[in-house]
């Protein structure tokens, strides 16, 4: 994941998102046109740590909630139902 500092000392971290089976049509959605978009989603948080010689390096991922995904949500507060 990336981080970086904001002006007013917030630490904005960009973690890197997974969805298992999408529907074809949100996977078009997010990979043709996602760039830019707004989107909310729930997930699992899910966190290692391992060794790299005498270092410890860690890494952070979300494991995506099928149906909480809600795309541009200025627009709307419902979330999108998946077919499961």
């Amino acid at each position: 994941h990336q981080r970086s500092a904001e002006k007013n000392g917030n630490i904005v971290s960009f973690v890197p998102c997974y969805w298992f089976n999408a529907p074809e049509e949100i996977e078009r959605k997010l990979t043709t046109a996602g760039k830019g978009q707004w989107i909310l989603l729930q997930g699992r948080i899910n966190c290692s740590v391992y060794m790299v010689g005498q270092q410890s390096r860690s890494n952070t991922e979300v494991i995506v909630y099928p149906n909480s995904l809600v795309l541009d949500p200025t627009q709307t507060t419902n979330p999108i139902q998946t077919k499961e």
